[in-house]
């Protein structure tokens, strides 16, 4: 395999990425519009970034190759490419969801965006709502035709599609059988049969309904005392993003609510949050999922979900 990559200054790397990417686009493809930051000098360091990720490939590009682009972050890469001359086969597919036009028409560079996107011979999506609300945005940003499967505009086709992305259960179970620290050796946990363990699995991204998810666990713990000392709910919370403010926020609020919960209910032995703020690999992840007796995976809107994967 061979690798080619760009530099990027602070500079670029806070307007491009920290900016657009993940304080426009990232709420704004999520439907959390009260956190979506409109800033023009984002978008031109975004236009930036991608013409310079199409430039940097282009001459790479044999005449039988297939372009194969991935994610939010690279929109407008198919667009360019097509500038700098590239006619062969150009796939995109959008890891997170796709707004309602509504929701979408907030974003003053939309008709830009969404142009760029039938630059791509073919364009996939995990679901058919995200795929009804991209064509829907279309429809409403240009005079071009659906019938179903493609999208024509321009002289140019482009087909629109639904892939549902998951893992291979197979290769997933084989690591829990593997000789990997379990559950209660990572968090010291007592052996005791009647003590049931729930696990979540996250970013540490305000998409994921962390804080509600705590809240509803102190809400059965409190209505239902019976439960304490007979559940132990274990967050893994993957740092993400960590220089965007509002991440840093999530942060202080999910760690806040575990120290509140905890210190409501723990007794002698027993705390009723176990915390982990760092990343496991997938063979660790499949070992814990496997000691578990729940998975808890409730993100307010999502895509892949490669954390939890």
């Amino acid at each position: 395999m061979d690798l080619a990559t760009i530099d990027l200054s602070e500079d670029e790397l806070n307007l491009y990425y920290t900016g657009f990417a993940n304080r426009t686009l990232w709420p704004l493809l999520h439907c959390f519009l009260e956190r979506v930051s409109i800033r023009r000098e984002s978008y031109r360091a975004y236009q930036r970034i991608n013409r310079r990720f199409a430039e940097t490939l282009f001459p790479l590009l044999k005449p039988d190759d297939a372009v194969w682009v991935h994610d939010y972050q690279l929109f407008l890469v198919g667009h360019f490419l097509r500038q700098a001359g590239w006619k062969g086969k150009l796939g995109y597919f959008l890891h997170v969801p796709f707004p309602p036009t509504e929701a979408f028409d907030i974003l003053p560079w939309g008709p830009e965006i969404l142009q760029g996107l039938l630059q791509y011979d073919l364009v996939g999506l995990h679901t058919e709502s995200y795929r009804r609300n991209l064509v829907n945005a279309l429809a409403a940003e240009t005079d071009g035709a659906w019938d179903g499967r493609n999208f024509t505009y321009d002289g140019r086709t482009s087909r629109i599609g639904v892939y549902p992305i998951g893992i291979e259960p197979d290769e997933f179970r084989e690591p829990a059988r593997l000789s990997v620290p379990s559950l209660s050796d990572v968090l010291s946990l007592p052996p005791d049969p009647d003590n049931k363990i729930i696990v979540g699995v996250d970013r540490l991204d305000y998409t994921k309904g962390i804080p509600l998810r705590l809240r509803a666990l102190d809400r059965m713990l409190e209505r239902r005392p019976s439960m304490r000392g007979k559940v132990t709910f274990v967050q893994i919370s993957a740092p993400s993003r960590t220089r965007v403010p509002e991440y840093v926020k999530e942060r202080e609020d999910v760690e806040m609510l575990v120290g509140q919960i905890n210190g409501k209910f723990s007794e002698m032995g027993w705390a009723p949050i176990r915390y982990l703020y760092r990343y496991f690999p997938q063979r660790d992840l499949a070992r814990f999922y496997h000691d578990a007796d729940v998975g808890m995976v409730t993100p307010l809107r999502d895509g892949m979900n490669l954390i939890a994967k």
